[in-house]
């Protein structure tokens, strides 16, 4: 795997965020952007199980990001290329295996401390209830999406899940679609 530069990295990231917080972005140019400096720095996938705790949130980010943007790719060729939006749909979902999978490491490597779990407030009814977030308490801005119920298993079995729901500390962010 090739070296990452974690602080540009993070720097890069933090500078999307605020940019987003503020307006001066979209959600879709946020994913645009963070995908093209994954692209710029030649960042490729590796195995889960060799990564420390920044690099499987590099992961994270890459596998989250490539989900959507197939879902995105999806909804724009659903009507007339449905076998192309059929492909998107599947490549979506399994980038977002691998960013459950990346979860669970980031969980193992803190030992499920320093962490709080809850389901979050979604606009969308069919999200709330099985949406739930994952803040790491000691790291700066790392919050984490799931439904996986293997995940929330270990966060319950942990003691670090809390079932009443609660506005997302990304709350606009959750709420806005992609376009």
């Amino acid at each position: 795997m090739k070296a990452i530069d974690m602080e540009a990295f993070y720097r890069n990231r933090d500078q999307l965020i605020d940019a987003l917080e503020v307006g001066q972005i979209d959600k879709a140019t946020y994913f645009e952007d963070s995908l093209a400096y994954l692209k710029a720095i030649g960042f490729k996938p590796g195995k889960i199980e060799h990564q420390d705790f920044d690099h499987a949130v590099v992961h994270y980010q890459y596998y989250n990001l490539m989900a959507k943007f197939h879902f995105m790719e999806e909804e724009i060729k659903c009507f007339n290329q449905p076998k192309v939006a059929q492909k998107h749909h599947d490549m979506g979902h399994d980038f977002y295996i691998k960013k459950d999978q990346t979860t669970m490491r980031l969980l193992e490597l803190c030992d499920y401390k320093g962490i709080k779990a809850y389901y979050i407030q979604m606009q969308s009814k069919a999200l709330e209830g099985s949406l739930f977030e994952v803040v790491f308490l000691d790291e700066s801005r790392i919050v984490l999406h799931s439904r996986d119920k293997r995940i929330l298993y270990r966060l319950t079995s942990a003691g670090v899940f809390s079932d009443q729901i609660q506005e997302s500390t990304i709350h606009e962010y959750v709420n806005t679609r992609y376009k």
